[in-house]
This record gives structure tokens, sequence and C-alpha cells, in this order.
């Protein structure tokens, strides 16, 4: 069983379980929705509702049931439930003006209604705010794991020359030799190798869709973010919905 099946029915045991389940599940992967929502044009006061009624309407209708590993990666499913429930809100938004009162949903699978840079972009905006909360989670285990074992200058050795002190600075800066504190950062690098691998892991399906999922968000992660003054949607300059567009 792949680490993206085992923890698909973890998490819709945990989400079976109640409020508290909800939570973890909402806190996990809440960043990356809410940045798409954003490069999508949606109003900034809004995305938190939307997010949270994504979650929730989401996490009560199976969603996690029907995630088929076969078909790609939990990152790429829950980026594409993510785009068309944009796309849902935007469109009853919109039939909601021509219609003014009570009407019937729009299905989840429409697509938003954009160039395909601009699919490009929501994608990016999703990916990056993911492969963050990746590497966050998995920092955050490992520096856990080493302050409990009084080893806090090992991550201060890896962060000081991860920033381009020179060995012979982090050495200075944590009383040490040079040769220790070479030895501290690589071990404390090899724990985090680690760790994100096996973030990553409970997302894809085999051993190979890992090392290419890995490669994936490494890539992300080197490109410079987009431009937060350029969003893509129905409500952006840029959009053939938007005001502007139609003068």
């Amino acid at each position: 069983m792949s680490g993206w099946t085992q923890n698909a029915t973890h998490w819709s045991l945990l989400l079976r379980s109640g409020e508290e389940g909800w939570t973890y599940f909402y806190e996990r992967y809440r960043a990356p929705v809410a940045a798409l929502f954003r490069r999508g044009g949606l109003r900034p006061a809004a995305v938190d509702d939307l997010v949270h009624d994504f979650f929730l309407g989401s996490l009560t209708r199976d969603f996690l049931s029907r995630a088929d590993p076969a078909r790609g990666s939990f990152r790429a499913y829950l980026a594409t439930a993510a785009r068309r429930f944009l796309a849902s809100h935007f469109r009853d938004q919109g039939r909601a003006k021509r219609n003014p009162g009570p009407g019937g949903l729009v299905q989840l699978d429409e697509a938003l209604d954009l160039p395909a840079e601009g699919e490009a972009t929501l994608e990016r905006a999703f990916d990056r705010a993911w492969a963050e909360g990746v590497l966050g989670r998995a920092e955050a285990a490992v520096a856990e794991d080493y302050a409990a074992r009084g080893k806090a200058a090992h991550q201060q050795a890896f962060e000081l020359r991860l920033g381009g002190s020179a060995w012979a600075e982090v050495a200075a800066a944590l009383r040490t030799s040079e040769a220790a504190a070479r030895g501290w950062a690589s071990r404390y690098g090899d724990k985090l190798a680690v760790a994100v691998r096996r973030e990553v892991s409970d997302t894809v399906a085999s051993d190979a869709e890992l090392d290419a999922e890995l490669a994936y968000l490494s890539s992300v992660l080197a490109t410079p973010p987009p431009s937060p003054e350029s969003p893509q949607g129905p409500h952006s300059p840029q959009s053939p919905h938007s005001p502007q567009s139609r003068r």
C-alpha cells in the first residue's frame, strides 16, 4: 500500500473523529489553497472564508475516498479540487448577479475560464506554498528533535552555513572547531533531507514518483515567487471577465 493510500485511509478516519481531525487537515493544507485563491483573483477579505468553505464542503463529501493515487500526487489532486471550487464560486457569483435569489450549485468539475498562462500561474502559487509547507514541517520536526537532545548548535551551524557564512565564521560563532561545525551541519542537513522525504512520501504512490516529486518541489523553491501584484482570475485586470477588459 502506497504512502498516499495509507494516509488517505488515515485522514478519512481522522476526519470522521470530529473537529480535532478536521482542524489538523485544515491547518496542514490551508496555505496552498489560500495561495491559489488569492492568485485566482479572490478579494483578500474573502480568502479565509472561502478556504474554510472549501475544506468543510470537500471533506464532508468523501473527498479523500475519491482520490486515485494512480492519477498523480495528492498535491495535484488537491490543487485541481481547489481550482474547480474557485471556478464554481465565481460562476455562482455571476449567476447570482444575473438571477438574484437562490439558485442551483455549479458543478465543481468546471474549469476556470483562464488562458493557459493564467492556469499555470495558479498552479505555481499553489505549488510554492505547498513546497514551503513541506519544508517548514520537516524543519520544525528536525529542530524539535535536536533541541530535545540538547543539540540546537547543530541547527545553528546548518543555518549559518546556509546563510553564506564561512566555516571559520560558523565555528567562531558556535565556539567550536571548523571540523566540528562541518560535522554538525552535515548531520543536520542529512536529517532534514530524510524528514522532507518522509513528508513527501505521504503524498505519492511509489518511490519513482517520490523522486520526481522531490525534484519538482526543489525546482519550485529555487524559482522566485510570482509577483503578488499580478493576480489571475475573473476579478483581475488580466481576466477576460474583468470590467476593464470590456472597455
